[in-house]
């Protein structure tokens, strides 16, 4: 351990020295003033500082410079009310210089690096605490602008149809189309309270997996009929192209189906009308790649890097679909959890290509 021994009385020092002497893992080097300390020493080059209160330099001006070390005031015996003021602006401990012993050294280190080890710990606490409240603050907005539009809707529809059962003028072609549009907005509602609880889940580190055996490119031609009616609507062809007509492999089907449901139902929202997608598997090594490309208005370079985290979308929907941000975060959290990888390149205007590794042993 490497201890600066600010201090400009050279009597004090020598008596340091001598105590230190006796233990060979303190290497002590020597500074007589703060501005010494900075220009000869870094927050690399030392474990902990002894400062001597009555040098002209301030504590707070070596707080600055030396923001990550311990420090150590020394003190004379009529100073202890000068010495607690100075533990209020970030000292570790104080020692009264008449009580410098070797013991006593080696005690007050040994404390004050466990106490800055604690205040280090609490510091970080404090910083995640802090972004954890924005990422609070930041779902309760989204979620809240995300259910108020289907949770309108089926207010009024459903305050629409008991005026009309009570007037006894209820048609039931108005009664249908109300009804489709109630469940409809029920639907959204469902998706997004499942997006949140799946998000939460995968934040808190919960993601549990139920793996069994299944034929994964069965479950690709699944999540594609599923999907029909949705790539329909903007006359998008999805298109699948395999090297291999069947593959077994231990996963959690309906965790990677919302991989697969996630993907490409942000390629459909993100490809223009009249276009397509393209999936693609095959093996390499001892994983299974699957890449869906399609051929939409891809992701500016400077948005790539931070797509995977909750709430990030790089562009806005093609066809004013609704995103929040949340599946590609999902997504990665399967994959991650499966041992596998993840990932994309794209060009803007021309498309996007999403890619994932799941192992195969």
């Amino acid at each position: 351990m490497k201890i600066l021994m600010i201090e400009d009385n050279y009597d004090d020092l020598a008596i340091l020295n001598e105590h230190f002497k006796k233990h060979k893992d303190y290497q002590v080097v020597h500074s007589d003033s703060l501005r010494k300390s900075v220009e000869n020493f870094s927050n690399e080059d030392i474990d902990l500082i002894f400062l001597d209160l009555y040098l002209p330099d301030t504590l707070i001006k070596l707080k600055s410079s030396f923001k990550s070390i311990p420090i150590i005031i020394l003190t004379e015996i009529n100073d202890a009310e000068l010495a607690v003021k100075a533990l209020n602006y970030g000292a570790q401990d104080y020692i009264e210089k008449q009580d410098l012993t070797a013991s006593n050294l080696i005690r007050i280190i040994k404390y004050s690096i466990e106490r800055n080890k604690n205040m280090k710990e609490i510091e970080n606490m404090n910083i995640k605490l802090i972004e954890l409240n924005s990422k609070k603050n930041e779902f309760l907005s989204i979620a809240s602008h995300d259910l108020r539009t289907p949770l309108s809707t089926i207010y009024t529809l459903s305050e629409m149809l008991l005026t009309q059962l009570e007037n006894d003028e209820i048609k039931p072609e108005k009664l249908s189309k109300s009804l489709n549009m109630i469940n409809d907005s029920s639907r959204k509602i469902l998706d997004l309270v499942n997006y949140f609880l799946d998000i939460s889940r995968i934040e808190s580190e919960e993601i549990e997996l139920s793996i069994k055996k299944i034929d994964y490119i069965q479950l690709i031609h699944e999540v594609v009929s599923i999907l029909s009616n949705l790539s329909e609507k903007k006359s998008i062809h999805i298109k699948i192209e395999k090297s291999i007509e069947s593959i077994m492999v231990m996963i959690d089907a309906g965790k990677i189906e919302q991989v697969l449901n996630n993907i490409i139902t942000n390629g459909i929202k993100y490809s223009r009308e009249n276009s397509s997608i393209t999936i693609n598997v095959y093996t390499k090594s001892d994983f299974l790649i699957t890449t869906i490309t399609d051929t939409g208005i891809g992701i500016p370079e400077n948005k790539i890097g931070e797509l995977f985290n909750p709430y990030k979308r790089a562009n806005k929907p093609t066809g004013g679909e609704k995103s929040i941000g949340l599946g590609l975060a999902i997504a990665k959290k399967i994959i991650q959890a499966h041992n596998g990888e993840i990932g994309v390149s794209s060009i803007q205007e021309k498309g996007s290509t999403f890619y994932f590794s799941l192992p195969l042993k």
